[in-house]
């Protein structure tokens, strides 16, 4: 048996008894996640499973010193929430004030902006729950628990700021943002670990001081009166009234959370709470349901006619509202006949002008990509929080998986979107996040309940590759785990997720993978931006790139909030990797990608060669080449060619490291200070005026310029501490200047490389047509300092066909020379280099190691050779051929003609085949 943390509680002996023994409550409570029955099968994962024990000892390890301290201070808890304490001053109705930052992309949707309270009227008998000051985010955090004011009575609230973390401020209430709301969720999420604890153990030791925050926030909630808006700068005068985004404790009702911490709170300590009647309550002369119905309606009256119809804002509402409905009763209890089914059903069936119900919100999901077109970590948050409340509420006897198929195709959907450590892609105004395995978990329980042998097996694989491939751990939840995890994670399946392209037409993304190991799978993102809203962001036609598990070359991507300066950075193409100025969102063309990726499948998993693939996406009057070419099992590289068919263009890029060097020959390029680098103006021209009529404020932060006048190749390598780096090669160019600069820190989530800076590049070309002569670069990430590339040249350069080759060192058993010939051509002619060499297509590589010629590799093309071996198709194709130790082998998804050393042979579609 695992070592089970059981202080404080002296009635355990029953959970070994027998089941009649076990279930002595006489009412039906609990019920939204769990109930009687569960609890003993809930203390055998913890006897049995180290997962389980981990997360019971963790919960008590959290709870109990809170539980002490209250213990010898009587309503030391409670005395921390955010309420107005005042006597005399209790108030029942307050109002606020501000403006709507208006986003003509979401038509009559009001986006908020310096909402704040403004005064409040009426006293209650007991002290009310505090409204927050204002609706921004800000730079404070809560000082620790015990460090705040006890029956605060201002609302001033005490502070560390995210700028000066050593220092403790006292933050005036009309500035404190979401600590008011953080503060009472914090204690509120105590007090519902405690009340999870009494339904394990029968302890009133923890349903005492639960109850004893739960009673006071229930009958401040009961008598305050909805928010009103008089300006409606929420989108509609508050209160009760249809529209606009105003909860009933924030100004927006999908973060109206403090209801998720107190619907299960009361169902866990319901039979308590009975036996300890509170005088407040009893005062009012109405059952301890009747008044619970009556706060927990204030909720869910408010957020069912609030506005956000669709994709995460409805979600996000029934995530909220879900915990409130199924803590409500049944069968006709209520005068007014809203109980919990009269709810539930616009859940699970009835859309309604407000909010959709799960049919109609699937219909939204792109049938083949199987989520909705916002960034994947909007999309796969919606998705979770379905998953989440899927198996809720199939205990009420709704089972809205079965119904409703999407939402399983779209969990599934997760793989192609995640980087091999499984952390989500930075896209949009996300910032990337592990996978959820959580809703993986929830499916096994789900798939375990209706007894299907297949999916359980399926989900044990996946949930096991997260568990092995250490980006998920059973222990890392809370009590919710205890409840739904099921037993046991073992699997025999031999599934695999891999897959080496992705194509979203919704998104205007493609994802190119190359190998599923940690350390030496290459990962790249070639994407567009297209129409506003949906948390997209117009980041031009831009790149990722990833290696060793996650992103080296992020987009900028997550800022600190809507309303924070660096907004204009983070979510314009001054914080992606692209061209400026120009195209910045709009419709793509796919000109080419290898492998190809169908219409009605949008991953492929298939790859013509192990050694490249590539995409080629126009944009306006920009067109970029990206692809992956991987010179050994342990190594490989990135080329990008990039055209830009205006005089003016920065091609701009940033990278994770510690330090930026530009060097030539091993030689640092000595840079100079600059003092500003020019904006663009809106007629796509650099000028030095730098007033805010320019064409991007993002330009401003660009800060410690320096800058160099530079016509030939160079290297830009970054260097991450005890990890390696990345080096840019890019080749000669007349004309050019040089600048580097630091940017804000990316504010992506994953784990890796999380507080890395992004020193950036600017390659800034004037008055030079960059769709004739194009920025070519090569980026190969490497370990140490390992730096495999030794010569970058161009063969040929011309505004329609470009040749270049790229020789490197390659470490395996033994160190050998490996040279690549790259070709990218943009138009329907036959190029020759020299004598020997002939290209007709869009990509194309010929590589060459000691033993003469490796491989060919033509992507979307109809003939390449090299001396006395050449491929020929009648119309554009992909194919490779290879020599494997004098073994030529071949995969092509056309018909082609091959001769070798004078051997021609006709060769039909096929993969992995053997040719001779």
């Amino acid at each position: 048996m695992n070592k089970i943390n059981v202080y404080g509680v002296f009635s355990l002996s029953f959970l070994y008894a027998s089941t009649a023994s076990v279930f002595a409550y006489s009412s039906s409570r609990p019920c939204i996640y769990t109930n009687k029955k569960d609890r003993a099968l809930v203390w055998e994962k913890i006897k049995n499973e180290k997962w389980a024990t981990d997360i019971w000892n963790k919960t008590m390890d959290y709870v109990k010193p809170y539980m002490e301290r209250n213990r010898k201070a009587p309503h030391w808890l409670v005395s921390r929430l955010a309420m107005y304490w005042k006597e005399g001053a209790h108030y029942t109705q307050c109002y606020l004030k501000g403006n709507v930052w208006e986003d003509s992309s979401k038509g009559n949707f009001p986006l908020l902006k310096n909402q704040q309270w403004n005064h409040e009227t009426g006293n209650a008998p007991v002290p009310t729950v505090r409204f927050p000051g204002m609706q921004t985010w800000n730079q404070y955090n809560n000082v620790p628990l015990k460090d705040r004011i006890p029956y605060n009575e201002t609302g001033n609230m005490l502070g560390y700021s995210t700028r000066e973390p050593n220092k403790v401020i006292k933050v005036p209430y009309r500035e404190t943002g979401y600590m008011i709301r953080e503060n009472n969720n914090e204690i509120l999420n105590i007090a519902l670990q405690a009340a999870f604890i009494y339904y394990i153990t029968d302890d009133k030791n923890y349903a005492e001081p639960a109850a004893d925050v739960f009673y006071p926030w229930l009958m401040g909630t009961y008598y305050m009166n909805p928010i009103l808006d008089p300006e409606q700068c929420t989108g509609s005068p508050g209160g009760y009234a249809p529209g606009g985004v105003c909860g009933f404790y924030d100004y927006e009702s999908i973060h109206d959370d403090l209801q998720t911490k107190t619907a299960p709170m009361y169902d866990f300590i319901y039979n308590h709470l009975e036996k300890q009647p509170y005088k407040p309550l009893t005062d009012t002369g109405k059952s301890l349901k009747e008044v619970c119905e009556e706060g927990v309606k204030k909720f869910l009256d408010i957020s069912m006619v609030r506005l956000g119809n669709t994709d995460n804002w409805n979600i996000n509402a029934w995530d909220m509202m879900i915990p409130s409905m199924l803590a409500l009763e049944t069968d006709s209890f209520y005068i007014d006949d809203k109980e919990r089914e009269y709810y539930l059903i616009f859940f699970t069936k009835r859309t309604t002008t407000y909010h959709e119900a799960i049919p109609d919100m699937m219909k939204r999901y792109d049938p083949v990509i199987g989520l909705s077109p916002e960034p994947p970590s909007y999309a796969f948050g919606t998705v979770n929080a379905v998953i989440s409340l899927a198996l809720p509420v199939y205990k009420a006897g709704y089972d809205i998986l079965n119904s409703n198929p999407m939402i399983k195709k779209a969990a599934f959907a997760v793989f192609p979107w995640t980087d091999t450590r499984g952390d989500m892609i930075v896209f949009g105004n996300s910032h990337g996040r592990p996978t959820n395995y959580k809703c993986f978990e929830q499916l096994l329980a789900y798939y375990t309940r209706k007894n299907d042998s297949s999916k359980i097996e399926l989900m044990k694989f996946i949930i096991r590759k997260g568990i092995d491939t250490r980006t998920y751990r059973r222990e890392d939840t809370n009590w919710k785990g205890l409840v739904f995890n099921v037993s046991g994670c073992e699997s025999s399946s031999t599934c695999s997720n891999l897959i080496s392209m992705l194509y979203s037409p919704a998104h205007l993304m493609v994802i190119m993978k190359n190998g599923n190991d940690v350390d030496t799978g290459l990962m790249t993102l070639l994407y567009g931006s297209g129409p506003r809203g949906k948390h997209l962001s117009a980041n031009g036609l831009a790149m990722q790139l990833d290696s060793s598990g996650g992103a080296l070359a992020p987009d900028a991507s997550g800022y600190e909030s809507y309303w924070s300066p660096d907004y204009i950075y983070q979510q314009t193409v001054i914080g992606a990797n692209t061209i400026a100025p120009g195209y910045v969102r709009g419709p793509i063309k796919i000109n080419a990608m290898e492998p190809y990726v169908s219409d009605t499948c949008y991953v492929s998993p298939a790859l013509i060669s192990d050694y490249c693939q590539f995409a080629d996406i126009s944009a306006a009057e920009k067109r970029r080449l990206l692809g992956i070419i991987r010179t050994s099992d342990l190594s490989g590289y990135y080329v990008n060619i990039f055209r830009s068919d205006l005089e003016d263009n920065d091609y701009i890029y940033h990278n994770l490291g510690d330090t930026l060097i530009v060097r030539r020959n091993g030689e640092p390029l000595l840079l100079q200070t600059a003092d500003c680098i020019e904006y663009p103006d809106r007629n796509n021209n650099f000028k030095a005026d730098n007033s805010r009529q320019n064409y991007d404020d993002g330009y401003k932060y660009f800060k410690n310029l320096k800058n160099v006048n530079w016509n030939s190749d160079f290297i830009a390598e970054w260097t991450i501490q005890q990890e390696g780096g990345i080096a840019m090669n890019m080749t000669d160019e007349e004309g050019r200047t040089i600048y580097i600069a630091d940017t804000p820190k990316p504010r992506h989530q994953t784990k890796l490389r999380r507080d890395t800076k992004a020193p950036t590049i600017i390659a800034r070309q004037e008055n030079r047509n960059r769709w004739k002569y194009p920025f070519i670069s090569v980026f190969k990430p490497y370990k140490g300092k390992n730096n495999s590339i030794r010569h970058i040249d161009v063969l040929h350069r011309d505004s329609s066909f470009i040749t270049l080759l790229v020789e490197s060192c390659i470490q395996t058993e033994k160190t050998f020379s490996c040279k690549n010939i790259i070709f990218n051509s943009i138009d329907e002619y036959e190029h020759t280099i020299g004598t020997e060499i002939t290209f007709k297509g869009i990509y194309g590589v010929i590589s060459e190691n000691l033993a003469g010629v490796h491989y060919l590799y033509l992507g979307k093309g109809s003939a390449i050779q090299k001396g006395n071996i050449s491929l020929v198709s009648k119309y554009p194709i992909s194919t490779c051929f290879v020599n494997k130790e004098w073994v030529w082998y071949y995969s092509s998804d056309g018909e082609t003609v091959t001769t070798i050393e004078g051997s021609t042979t006709k060769v039909m579609p096929g993969y992995d085949k053997v040719l001779f």
